[in-house]
């Protein structure tokens, strides 16, 4: 129970921290006079790029979206334009999809990666493996194995019983 309690804190506390993770560490080392020197010293370039805004490309960051914040609109705006239906190239509805696949993937990896985590895994070491014959446990035989956590165990109880059962042999070991 203090394991899901933990984990369900730590999971809640890292949603609620997502939107500090997306403010960029350089962020407003850049004083304006500098991008209006650099907006000068553009003027007489003749280049397409320079109709785009940078400053509302590069405003939303998210997880989703590489260290400039502008993956989706600079590929479908700049890298790869494609005029599909007339519609304009940095039209919002065209970046659902990706969203909502990376999403789902996002989910599923916070799902596996919790799922392994609740169930403590992966577990490298158990005193099971100490136990004499234990590597012929996969090749030519089996082990069944009763740990000692529930308040009800009885070694001698649980001996006697396993003993009824006409084993190789019942082995105890120590944790």
């Amino acid at each position: 129970m203090k394991k899901t309690l933990f984990f369900s804190t730590l999971l809640l506390s890292s949603l609620i921290a997502a939107p500090a993770w997306s403010h960029h560490a350089a962020e407003g080392i850049v004083s304006d006079e500098i991008w209006q020197m650099i907006d000068a010293n553009l003027v007489s370039v003749d280049s397409p790029h320079l109709d785009i805004d940078f400053t509302d490309i590069m405003g939303s960051m998210s997880v989703f979206e590489d260290d400039d914040g502008d993956l989706y609109l600079m590929t479908s705006v700049i890298a790869y334009p494609l005029n599909i239906g007339g519609r304009p190239l940095h039209s919002w509805v065209s970046f659902i999809p990706p969203t909502f696949e990376l999403t789902i993937l996002f989910a599923a990896f916070t799902a596996g990666i919790t799922m392994m985590a609740l169930n403590g895994l992966p577990q490298p070491y158990h005193p099971i493996f100490n136990a004499p014959r234990f590597s012929h446990a996969s090749q030519d035989a089996f082990f069944l194995a009763i740990e000692a956590s529930d308040p009800r165990f009885s070694e001698q109880e649980t001996r006697a019983f396993l003993e009824g059962l006409n084993p190789r042999e019942v082995v105890a070991v120590e944790h």
